[in-house]
C-alpha cells in the first residue's frame, strides 16, 4: 500500500490474499470533533528533523526525503537502505531509497537498480514446470510483475538467507505483464509508457513489512486462480500459466524469518516541531525489530489493538460517531484517507495544485480526533490535523496531509499518523510477551 506520486495520494497493496475485494469490502471507525486554528499557526520549517538515537543490533535507520536521484517530486515517503547478496556469497549491493511499506508484504526490488551483479544470477524460485513469477495487484488497478528469486537480505544488522523476493520489471519476463493484469497499469508506467528506471517508481524497491508472513499465504497454496503466482511454461519464459505457490516459495516478510526479534516491529518517527508546522524538509527515524524481546522494544504503556482476522485484518476507527471497521495503519500511503462527509472536509480543486487531497479554509488547520479499537475492545483516541497542502520541492514531510477516500467504512492511516508515535506491529501467529499472539497493532 504505497503511493508512487505526490498527487496520486494512494496505491494500496493487497496483502492478505492478493484479492482486490479484500480491502474494497473492508470498513473502519473513529470519532472526534473539529476546530480550526489560526493561519498563523501554519509554520514552515525547512530543516531536517532527527529522531532520538535508538541503539541495538535490531534497529534499521529510515528517512523521509526526496527519493532516488531523478525521481519526480514526492512527499511523505519512508525509505530505508537494504543490502542484497547472491546467496552464500559476498557479492552484494546496498540499495538506498527502498520504500518502507507496512501495508504490503515482502521485498520487491527494481531489476534495473541491481548493478553490482547480473540480476539473473539471483537463483530463481521454481514451480512444477519452470520459474515462478509473482503478480501483486493494487486497488487503484496498478500491478507489479516479475520473477521470484532468492537473495540474502540485510536490514540494519539483521540478515535473512535465501529470502524469496520479487524482481520488478526483469527484462527476461517483463513482456508477460499482460498475464498479470490485462486491464491495469504497470507500476513502472510513467505517462502511459513503461520505464524500468527506479525514478519511475520513485524508489529502488518496496520493503513490505506488514503483520503478514507471506504476501498470499495459504490461499495461494491451494489455488492458482487468485492471480498472484504464475510459472513459466517455456524454456525462455515467453509464456506462463497461473500457478499455486507453497509458503516457502512465496514473497515473504523478512522480519518473520529473523532468527530472533521476529515477532514484529516498531516504526518510531519523531514529532514535527515546532508544534503545528505545516511542512518540513526531511526526517530521520528508526524501525526497531522485535517487540518485548530487548530493552529497546518494550511495549509498556501501549494500548493493544487486535486485528480482525475475519475482516481483512483490520481495526475499527470511529470518527464523529461513525465506525469504520476496515481501517489500517500504512506507512506506504502518503496521507490520511477517509470519507470526507465524516469530517466536513472538501477536496482541493484541480486548479489548487493539490487535487486528490483535502483543502481547508485558506490555510486553517482543522483539529479533530478519532478512536481506534481492535477486536479486544480497548479504545485508543488519537488526534490529527488537516490543512491545505502547499507543495514545494524543498519540503518532503507534510504532517497534515489528508484526502478523500471513495470506499466507505475504511480509514487509511497513512504516514502522517506515524509522526511523533511509536507504532507496534505484531506478526500473525507469533506470540509476543505481554501482548499475546499477532496480528495486532499497539500504540
Amino acid at each position: 500500500m504505497y503511493c508512487p506520486k505526490v498527487l496520486c495520494h494512494r496505491l494500496w497493496g493487497v496483502a492478505a490474499m492478493v484479492c482486490l475485494t479484500l480491502l474494497l469490502n473492508a470498513c473502519g471507525g473513529g470519532g472526534g470533533g473539529g476546530a480550526t486554528a489560526s493561519p498563523s499557526e501554519l509554520i514552515s520549517n525547512p530543516n531536517q528533523i532527527v529522531g532520538p538515537t535508538i541503539s541495538g543490533g535490531n534497529v534499521m535507520a529510515v528517512t523521509i526525503d526526496s527519493g532516488p536521484a531523478g525521481s519526480y517530486y514526492q512527499v511523505n515517503r519512508l525509505f530505508a537502505s537494504v543490502t542484497i547478496c547472491l546467496p552464500g556469497t559476498s557479492t552484494c549491493q546496498t540499495l538506498d531509497h527502498v520504500l518502507v511499506d507496512t501495508g504490503s508484504t515482502g521485498l520487491r526490488v527494481m531489476a534495473s537498480a541491481i548493478t553490482n551483479f547480473p540480476v539473473n544470477n539471483l537463483p530463481s524460485v521454481s514451480g512444477s514446470t519452470g520459474p515462478l513469477l509473482n503478480c501483486v495487484n493494487f486497488l487503484d488497478g496498478s500491478f507489479a510483475w516479475g520473477p521470484v528469486a532468492r537473495a540474502d537480505v540485510t536490514l540494519g544488522s539483521k540478515t535473512v538467507s535465501n529470502l524469496p523476493i520479487q524482481v520488478i520489471a526483469d527484462s527476461h519476463t517483463a513482456s508477460l505483464s499482460s498475464n498479470c493484469s490485462s486491464s491495469g497499469t504497470d507500476i513502472t508506467s510513467v505517462n502511459g509508457s513503461s520505464s524500468t528506471d527506479p525514478s519511475a517508481l520513485g524508489a529502488k524497491g518496496i520493503l513490505g513489512i506488514s503483520h503478514l508472513k507471506q504476501d498470499c499465504g495459504t490461499d495461494c497454496v491451494g489455488s492458482p486462480y487468485l492471480g498472484a503466482y504464475f510459472q513459466c511454461t517455456t524454456g525462455s519464459c515467453t509464456a506462463a500459466t497461473a500457478s499455486t505457490a507453497p509458503l516457502a516459495n512465496q514473497v515473504t516478510n523478512p522480519v518473520a524469518l529473523f532468527s530472533a526479534d521476529n515477532n514484529g516491529l516498531i516504526v518510531n518517527l519523531p514529532a514535527i516541531t515546532p508544534a503545528g508546522a505545516g511542512r518540513v524538509g526531511s526526517m530521520q527515524g528508526s524501525v526497531v525489530f522485535g517487540i518485548n524481546t530487548q530493552a529497546n522494544n518494550s511495549s509498556a504503556g501501549t494500548t493493544l489493538l487486535l486485528l480482525d482476522t475475519n475482516n481483512s485484518d483490520s481495526i475499527t476507527t470511529t470518527l464523529n460517531g461513525t465506525p469504520m471497521t476496515g481501517s489500517f495503519l500504512d506507512t506506504g500511503s502518503n496521507g490520511l484517507f477517509f470519507d470526507p462527509h465524516l469530517a466536513g472536509l472538501s477536496a482541493c480543486s484541480n486548479a489548487s495544485g493539490a487535487s486528490g487531497f483535502y483543502c481547508t479554509n485558506g490555510y486553517d488547520i482543522v483539529d479533530t480526533s478519532a478512536t481506534l479499537t481492535g477486536t479486544n475492545g480497548a479504545p485508543k483516541t488519537v488526534s490529527f490535523n488537516v490543512s491545505t497542502p502547499t507543495f514545494d520541492p524543498a519540503y518532503n514531510v507534510y504532517p497534515m496531509l489528508a484526502g478523500p477516500l471513495g470506499q466507505s467504512g475504511t480509514f487509511d492511516w497513512g504516514l502522517p499518523f506515524f509522526y511523533g508515535r511509536s507504532v507496534f506491529i505484531g506478526i500473525e501467529g507469533v506470540f509476543t510477551p505481554n501482548l499475546g499472539t499477532g496480528p495486532f497493532y499497539a500504540l
